[in-house]
């Protein structure tokens, strides 16, 4: 909508539906990148209205701020996000590698020789089993 407060456009394609919804339509073009620059930067436009050097230093400064603020949203919504990641991953870390190292024992169980698994000094007979503690 910036773009529309500072410069007059030329609705035509947008006549029927009016210049409130027609305004609308523009920016979702614009959010969307079919952006037209030319309006904003021809001294003259096809209307001819031409933008005075004061329009042309608010235009400029009004996108620059729009650009520097959704880039400041942006990068706190990218920055919440991986902290949350990081969080999530923080809190089952161990459980994770404790089902990974249980993975890789299993896996090196099944590619040993059976007179291997029958000796007691490596396979004892009993099952050593923990429970975590909360």
């Amino acid at each position: 909508m910036t773009f529309s407060i500072v410069c007059r456009h030329d609705f035509g394609e947008y006549r029927k539906i009016g210049p409130f919804f027609g305004n609308f339509v523009y920016c979702m073009r614009l959010s969307m990148g079919q952006i037209r620059m030319g309006v904003f930067l021809q001294d003259e436009t096809e209307e001819g209205y031409k933008m005075s050097p004061e329009d042309k230093v608010l235009f400029w400064f009004i996108w620059v701020m729009a650009i520097v603020f959704s880039a400041i949203i942006f990068l706190t919504f990218v920055i919440a996000r991986v902290t949350d990641s990081y969080d999530t991953v923080n809190r089952t870390l161990d459980a994770l590698m404790s089902r990974e190292r249980c993975s890789m024992i299993n896996l090196a169980e099944k590619v040993m020789p059976k007179f291997v698994k029958k000796n007691p000094k490596y396979f004892p007979n009993y099952i050593i089993s923990r429970e975590q503690e909360f």
